[in-house]
């Protein structure tokens, strides 16, 4: 199976990547809303954004392959997730809404990008499926001979 074939549209996938890849932009938001309440409103936007494309996306999704969804999704996220934390950061209000363990802006903002991209090849395989190893191994072969 090849092209748009390899992935389907489910409700779980979709929903469960949308809101669990957005629910901690919420969660901030709601933490800052007491010490700053325009940093919160600006984070609950960058929340709203995420789950306004995603809704948008999934009510295309019989014009829309999945994987095209997926490959619009996940940057949006990330956008907004390196967005919430540059909009906490320069609010002073990043380090003090951590719950538990604190981690820098500067690794989260590598963290989100790294995950973005690892995502993306992931799906991105997914979509290829086994072939896309024995195609480049082929090339590299041609290319190195």
């Amino acid at each position: 199976m090849t092209g748009p074939d390899r992935m389907h549209w489910n409700p779980g996938s979709w929903w469960g990547c949308q809101l669990g890849g957005s629910s901690w932009i919420l969660i901030a938001g709601l933490l800052s809303f007491r010490s700053n309440q325009a940093t919160a409103i600006t984070v609950l936007v960058f929340f709203a954004i995420v789950n306004l494309v995603g809704v948008a996306l999934w009510r295309q999704k019989h014009r829309l392959s999945p994987y095209v969804a997926v490959r619009i999704l996940l940057p949006v996220l990330g956008a907004a997730g390196l967005a919430t934390v540059f909009e906490l950061e320069r609010a002073g209000i990043y380090e003090a809404i951590q719950i538990g363990g604190k981690i820098s802006a500067s690794s989260t903002y590598v963290l989100i990008s790294a995950a973005v991209i690892v995502l993306m090849a992931v799906f991105y395989r997914l979509q290829r499926g086994p072939s896309c190893a024995a195609e480049l191994k082929e090339k590299l072969k041609r290319e190195i001979l």
